[in-house]
């Protein structure tokens, strides 16, 4: 019945990781499990965290104890794109398909991806041409998810699509064979649609829905019903359509009985199903839609399916030796850096330390003989004398401006830092610098200053501050305040 013998079955969400191994020689047949993810662990299927995310499939494997060396990763939807192409034989010119297909993005196939990846089957072949399935991904997105998985000791990667599962499912439940089989998945907030013509997919579409659960039904409606038109009027020109409608409900916040009410109301002009994933003896196990699909992907095809089991995708991937050299060469670098940039400076500006002492002695030694050797030529006059006392006495007067910086200090946030000031007694100003990695902080430090000194009805020592400050933003999160006091 099952796949591979102990080979990993993975499905994975951007709020879930589910898996299923078949262990046909052991006492439980099968494994199966999943780990739900925080947000921002994945973002549209990709790994934003990689650290977070390896430590989430280790906590997963650790917790059902599983040590997967082979894994079939069944591609989400949203990361698989599907175009069907045909190539008149005479444009090859002796090329390969794959060479082909790369040589037409950018010019007849575009694609979202800056650095995409292709694999390929054939459809159809005549003396003509050959229409074939191009099935693309992003590249960086599938080295990202294989540099998690070898993390983890796995050697043997392989990808799978979730549509050919799907199918797969639904042909060895003794469904009917449609010739234009409608296929719609609910997962996710998201609806996924694919159209297959003779068992090939020729239409998909994925649409987001941010609606209600009153306003979900009618625009998944809506959009089928648009879809069929667009089948049946744009790419056939009326002579074929839509014959039949697959749901598989993968969404873990649809009840079946709901779904199948709302289906029963809408859909009164089509013929469709609801695809079951029935097994009783893994729904005794789990209660996750990802384990479900995950374990579709261990379903051994059926013949007419035994081509899409795997995706030939070629991932270019970089030697684990050259990897090791690589931190070698860092290492060396970093190393040699550290030398370069730190001791021998550090060794220099000792030496200049030293001599600098030396002089700083000798110049000191010398100054105390000049001090001593000083003999007053002509005495303070009584007129100076009393210049002189009254510039101390109005000094005295002066507030010792250090203390009003150092309580306006005080009041700045834990993440404030002053950096620097500037008095200017003529104008009785401070100007301060400050810096914080939020600009929230800076704000409110500003205002807690003046709250705590700004004058109310008359100067006292804790209360200097004569108007409100003025600041002004040298960069993003780097202001100037300027104070005035009394």
């Amino acid at each position: 019945m099952f796949g591979k013998k102990n080979e990993l079955n993975l499905f994975i969400t951007d709020h879930r990781i589910g898996f299923y191994v078949a262990q046909p020689d052991a006492i439980e047949s099968f494994k199966s499990g999943h780990v739900d993810l925080e947000p921002g662990i994945l973002d549209n299927g990709n790994i934003v965290e990689p650290e977070l995310f390896f430590k989430k499939l280790q906590y997963l494997f650790k917790q059902h104890k599983v040590k997967p060396k082979m894994i079939n990763y069944i591609l989400h939807d949203q990361n698989v794109l599907m175009r069907d192409l045909v190539i008149p034989k005479q444009d090859l010119d002796k090329k390969a398909i794959d060479q082909y297909i790369i040589e037409q993005i950018g010019k007849t196939i575009h694609l979202p991806f800056e650095n995409p990846i292709t694999a390929h089957y054939k459809i159809f072949e005549d003396d003509t041409q050959i229409k074939i399935l191009i099935i693309i991904a992003n590249h960086d997105l599938l080295n990202d998810y294989v540099d998690v998985f070898e993390r983890l000791g796995v050697k043997n990667i392989r990808f799978n699509l979730p549509a050919a599962d799907l199918y797969n499912y639904y042909l060895l439940k003794d469904n009917k064979r449609y010739d234009h089989l409608m296929m719609v998945t609910l997962h996710d907030r998201m609806i996924m649609i694919k159209i297959l013509q003779h068992g090939f997919p020729v239409f998909s579409m994925i649409e987001d829905s941010e609606e209600s659960s009153s306003q979900y039904y009618d625009m998944m409606e809506s959009l089928i019903e648009r879809v069929i038109n667009y089948y049946k009027y744009n790419l056939n020109k009326g002579k074929a359509t839509v014959e039949h409608i697959a749901f598989f409900n993968l969404s873990e916040d649809i009840p079946k009985k709901i779904l199948s009410d709302k289906l029963t109301t809408k859909l009164t002009n089509h013929s469709y199903q609801i695809v079951d994933i029935d097994e009783t003896n893994l729904a005794s196990f789990h209660t996750s839609k990802v384990v479900e699909m995950a374990y579709l992907g261990s379903i051994p095809r059926v013949k007419e399916l035994e081509e899409f089991k795997n995706v030939p995708f070629n991932l270019d991937r970089v030697h684990q030796l050259n990897v090791w050299f690589g931190y070698l060469n860092v290492l060396t670098f970093a190393m040699f850096t550290v030398i370069l940039l730190i001791y021998i400076p550090f060794a220099t500006m000792r030496e200049d330390i030293i001599n600098q002492t030396h002089l700083n002695n000798i110049l000191s030694a010398q100054i105390e003989s000049i001090l001593l050797d000083m003999i007053p030529e002509n005495p303070m006059s009584s007129a100076e004398k009393s210049h002189s006392e009254t510039y101390d006495y109005l000094m005295d007067q002066e507030p010792f401006i250090l203390d009003y910086i150092m309580s306006m200090e005080a009041q700045l946030s834990p993440s404030v830092n002053m950096i620097n000031y500037a008095i200017n007694r003529s104008e009785q100003t401070i100007t301060m610098v400050i810096t914080s990695n939020s600009l929230y902080d800076l704000n409110d430090s500003v205002l807690a200053i003046y709250e705590a000194h700004g004058i109310i009805d008359v100067k006292t020592d804790t209360r200097f501050i004569t108007e409100t400050p003025s600041t002004f933003m040298i960069d993003d999160l780097m202001m100037e305040v300027i104070v005035h006091y009394a």
